[in-house]
């Protein structure tokens, strides 16, 4: 019981609300739309492309360019792109000791004519004025670098199985919790990040974190150790995204690949409170038995408002339900489950692969991409 107590304690620091982007100022954004490079990096997205291009080329207002990075693609991808009539680089081949995302990254950014820059996943697409929408919180807020996570839309019951990484990711950001003004290190989300061009090279792009895994927690402490502002924001109404949809292996391996080495980077005193807030939440489950036969209605209160929790939380991230709050047990040991598989991977293995390439994991963070 009392476990269970810390557990909803802990969740109302953690979880104290999730940044969105407010709707201000949309008329007065045209110029900077006209200046904006969009850049998707690109390797064998052929059942994907074809969402976001169409979703930038139906926005009212157009951007500067778009350029679609791809990235030794065995696919359609590179066809599928030109149809468009985009801007198509084929990223050169991968060099020792960068990545592949942020090889393409790079190269896309170096041949960009923007002033501003917006990188996103070839797996997003844009809500009706998204793109507006982006940007007006961009030069309102007068941050440096605001990266954005999409907001996940899911279709099958086993996609739904990412909604505790989610919150975990979202935690480790910085932004949701009762800490976030005490925080040095925030961290950011990898799918759609926006700067301006001068910021971005000041600071050295991607070249400045080409070896990290988890390029986006990198680049955004990378920039607010050189005192950039940057701020992470929930990305409901703007931008959208399906990941990890080709069967339940596919969400198993897509948040393996890479969540243990992302854990690393988290603020130490953000992961202690995680650590705890999750040990608790295991806690209270394994002494669920006990606990109903002695006080049923606690555990039902306890329980209600652990389930309420979540789901104020998750329904702001994508089309959670209510009984998928519900059934945060299950969330919680599949976390638990591919967070082990992802330790063993990185620290034992000391390898990961993705759409084809494998990384080998060093002990100096220049990991190398084969």
């Amino acid at each position: 019981m009392i476990a269970g107590i810390l557990a909803i304690s802990l969740f109302l620091i953690l979880c104290y609300h999730v940044p969105k982007i407010k709707l201000e100022n949309l008329e007065n954004v045209e110029s900077a739309l006209k200046s904006l490079s969009i850049i998707i990096p690109a390797r064998n997205e052929e059942e994907t492309i074809r969402t976001i291009l169409n979703s930038i080329k139906s926005q009212a207002d157009q951007p500067l360019e778009i350029i679609v990075v791809d990235d030794h693609s065995s696919d359609q991808t590179k066809n599928i792109a030109l149809e468009y009539n985009v801007k198509v680089v084929d990223n050169p081949p991968l060099p020792q000791g960068w990545l592949g995302k942020s090889w393409a990254c790079w190269n896309g950014a170096r041949v960009a004519k923007g002033d501003y820059l917006m990188f996103v996943d070839a797996d997003t697409w844009f809500a009706p004025n998204g793109l507006k929408k982006a940007i007006s919180f961009f030069e309102s807020s007068k941050y440096e670098i605001i990266t954005i996570h999409p907001y996940h839309h899911m279709n099958k019951f086993y996609e739904k199985f990412s909604s505790f990484f989610h919150l975990i990711v979202f935690i480790s950001s910085g932004v949701t919790t009762l800490l976030s003004k005490r925080l040095i290190k925030k961290g950011g989300f990898g799918q759609s990040l926006l700067c301006k061009r001068t910021s971005y090279f000041a600071i050295g792009g991607h070249e400045s974190i080409k070896g990290e895994v988890v390029e986006n927690l990198a680049f955004v402490q990378h920039a607010s150790a050189r005192n950039n502002s940057v701020y992470a924001v929930g990305g409901y109404d703007v931008i959208n995204m399906r990941m990890y949809h080709n069967g339940i292996s596919s969400v198993f391996k897509g948040w393996g690949k890479s969540f243990a080495s992302g854990s690393k980077k988290t603020q130490p005193v953000l992961m202690i409170f995680i650590v705890l807030w999750i040990s608790s939440l295991f806690t209270f489950l394994t002494n669920s038995f006990t606990i109903i036969v002695d006080n049923p209605y606690i555990f039902l209160i306890i329980y209600s408002t652990i389930s309420f929790l979540f789901y104020k939380m998750l329904k702001v991230i994508g089309n959670f339900t209510i009984l998928d709050a519900f059934l945060f047990p299950l969330h919680i040991l599949f976390f638990l489950a591919v967070f082990c598989f992802s330790l063993f991977k990185t620290y034992v293995l000391k390898n990961t692969s993705w759409k084809g390439r494998t990384i080998i994991m060093t002990k100096h963070g220049d990991d190398q991409e084969l």
